[in-house]
């Protein structure tokens, strides 16, 4: 049940025929990925008919993720299913509504404006308030450094959210010889190996530094082979944003990874060159990526282990208000099957 008032001030006049009395939540600060039970006490002192409209304008800090103007206030309680149909009667009510707050939505404090008028345009409402939302209970994929830093956190689901929105984007993984670019540019490689490791890499080459988001990034690999590469190979995978990491996976089956990226196991020993390409998504937020991969044969010993740091960047400057927005941009793509009240909030 709900039982949490949430705090909020009139923006209207004295005139304003709907005087909102309290609102009430099941639980404050709201968690993303959780049932909310929301209560709204009001008094409504003349009828609301069709005609009726309202604008809402929500900020995450001074950023704003969501604008909406003369929304049709009938249609819109019509298509919620909300607990109140037009025309609305004089009178007092206390309304209860459940809704699931998308797990994607980035946690903070969003300042939410409403203001609404009724079929002859006069003002009826205007309240203003803020709601924070607390971190979820579970990032797929993430484990933080240092799990109280705040912006750690807002940055570790951002890449939650890119990750899932770039898993819709992307039906296939590595392709073979996918771009006609040509991968010229070398890139720094740090061995992290031992002198026993069963592949060398005599260089690592990308189309273009600093990657950019939105195009196709081609890599090509030379190295020599001291050993065939047989099933029961596995590859560990470590990325990192600064302190932040976005990715880990252990074990994963070297045989299956190579062939999603056109080559068959058993790999012969002897030279070994490939050239690949992958879209990298729009949304991934720019800046330095640390990569650390080492894998293993069947019997336990390592093949290789290599360390390299890639710039992803835009083809323009990121300014905050964009990053925040591809922020948003990423919780809107995951949220899109579970979130009507987050596509309330966005554009």
């Amino acid at each position: 049940l709900a039982s949490v008032p949430v705090k909020f001030k009139s923006c209207g006049k004295s005139s304003d025929t709907l005087n909102l009395g309290s609102v009430i939540f099941s639980e404050y600060p709201v968690v993303p990925g959780t049932k909310l039970t929301m209560t709204a006490n009001m008094a409504l002192q003349a009828a609301i008919t069709s005609g009726a409209k309202f604008d809402v304008v929500a900020k995450y800090g001074f950023v704003p993720v969501c604008s909406k103007k003369n929304v049709d206030m009938c249609s819109f309680l019509s298509s919620r299913g909300l607990p109140l149909t037009c025309p609305i009667a004089a009178g007092d009510y206390s309304k209860t509504m459940t809704q699931v707050i998308p797990r994607a939505a980035p946690r903070g404090t969003y300042h939410i404006h409403l203001q609404a008028r009724d079929q002859t345009g006069a003002e009826i409402l205007c309240v203003e308030a803020s709601v924070e939302l607390a971190k979820a209970s579970s990032i797929d994929e993430i484990e933080l450094v240092d799990d109280e830093e705040p912006t750690s956190l807002f940055l570790a689901e951002t890449f939650a959210n890119a990750a899932a929105v770039a898993e819709k984007e992307s039906t296939d993984s590595w392709t073979a010889e996918a771009s006609t670019e040509l991968a010229t540019v070398p890139v720094k490689v740090t061995n992290c190996g031992k002198s026993a490791d069963l592949f060398s890499l005599a260089q690592l080459s990308v189309n273009q530094l600093p990657v950019i988001k939105g195009e196709h990034v081609t890599l090509q690999a030379n190295g020599k082979l001291a050993a065939d590469v047989t099933s029961g190979a596995t590859l560990n995978l470590v990325a990192k944003y600064g302190k932040i990491t976005v990715l880990k996976k252990s074990g994963i089956d070297m045989c299956s990874f190579l062939k999603s990226a056109g080559v068959s196991c058993p790999v012969a020993a002897g030279a070994f060159s490939k050239t690949l390409s992958h879209s990298v998504p729009s949304l991934t937020p720019s800046g330095t990526y640390h990569f650390h991969a080492q894998s293993f044969d069947k019997a336990g010993q390592e093949i290789f282990c290599y360390e390299v740091a890639i710039e992803i960047a835009s083809a323009k400057a990121d300014t905050l208000p964009e990053f925040l927005d591809s922020v948003f941009e990423n919780a809107r793509g995951v949220a899109a099957e579970d979130a009507d009240l987050f596509e309330m909030l966005s554009e």
